[in-house]
């Protein structure tokens, strides 16, 4: 009887789109990718001591920021083992900031994924809010009826018919990893 420790090293190390590190023989990799956005505001002391609607500073505050979103992203693959894990640290304390933390293996012709994800919904409430620059969000989102209601624990299933139509199912549980079950 013999054992043995190997060292098993990186083939790449690509740094072009956040920091990812994959297996020589391509049944690992590893990504990390982090964004936040600022918003900055400042007004005029001749202005209106009324703040302006939807603002979310207090009474006294005339200049300064907010982190609107701070994410960190940790996302992988181990074999047909996929996972992301994500938090978003302006959105407040562990675990309510968590965004995304599930896992996904292929099954049939699509992906299964268990865990805390966006419900399929519509395609508004999957797009980045990166490459929406003035959209409004219909009532059935989770800017509307479904507020406080973007990110949920439960399992789904998506995939692609014909390279061309997308489709995806899910059961949720109308809870998150903020609040209790």
């Amino acid at each position: 009887m013999s054992a043995s420790i190997t060292v098993a090293l990186p083939t790449s190390i690509d740094t072009k789109a956040g920091f990812k590190i994959s297996s020589d023989n391509g049944n690992f990799e590893a990504g990390f990718n982090a964004r936040a956005h600022l918003d900055v505001h400042s007004f005029s002391p001749e202005a209106v001591s009324a703040l302006p609607f939807g603002s979310q500073l207090s009474g006294d505050d005339r200049d300064g920021f907010n982190w609107r979103r701070t994410y960190a992203t940790l996302t992988g693959r181990i074999h047909d083992l996929s996972f992301k894990f994500e938090t978003d640290f302006a959105a407040g304390s562990f675990p309510g900031s968590l965004r995304e933390t599930w896992i996904s293996t292929p099954l049939g012709p699509g992906q299964m994924i268990l865990g805390q994800f966006k419900p399929y919904r519509g395609m508004e409430e999957l797009t980045s809010s990166n490459e929406i620059t003035l959209m409004e969000h219909p009532s059935t989102s989770s800017t509307g009826i479904y507020s406080g209601r973007q990110f949920l624990v439960g399992e789904g299933y998506k995939g692609v018919l014909a390279d061309q139509l997308g489709y995806g199912g899910d059961v949720m549980m109308l809870a998150n990893a903020g609040t209790p079950y």
